[in-house]
């Protein structure tokens, strides 16, 4: 009988151990007490106000000014893409002028006092560009 009582108490004992609820930080959490709850949340106002400002800050940032820079054309010769070779002798400086504009073909005005006076010129261009 004393070994079935023993064995009965020990029994109860751990079925009471095994059920009971454990203590309070493992169950659940703690709760903030009602008084501190006014100073968290004003806190936690306050950083998000500092947040906001400086996001406000950084995008109402002014942006650089920017130089206008206007595109340059690029100078186009027409003389790049073309190779020229004649030859002359004792010709016009007139008919000269003239069959080089005729070679490259290219537009060329010629100043009209310069049709005056023969001017004699020898020329030889080979491989010109």
């Amino acid at each position: 009988m004393k070994t079935h009582n023993t064995f009965v108490t020990l029994t109860l004992f751990f079925l009471l151990t095994g059920c009971s609820l454990g203590p309070a930080s493992v169950l659940e959490p703690r709760r903030p007490s009602p008084e501190l709850i006014p100073e968290q949340t004003e806190a936690e106002s306050d950083a998000l106000a500092k947040l906001q400002r400086g996001s406000r800050k950084d995008l109402e940032k002014e942006a650089p000014r920017t130089v206008e820079v206007e595109p340059m054309m690029p100078q186009y010769d027409p003389l790049d893409d073309q190779i020229v070779s004649f030859s002359m002798v004792d010709e016009d400086l007139q008919l000269i002028l003239y069959s080089l504009s005729q070679a490259v073909g290219m537009n060329l005005i010629i100043d009209p006092s310069l049709s005056e006076e023969k001017r004699l010129v020898t020329l030889n261009l080979e491989n010109l560009s």
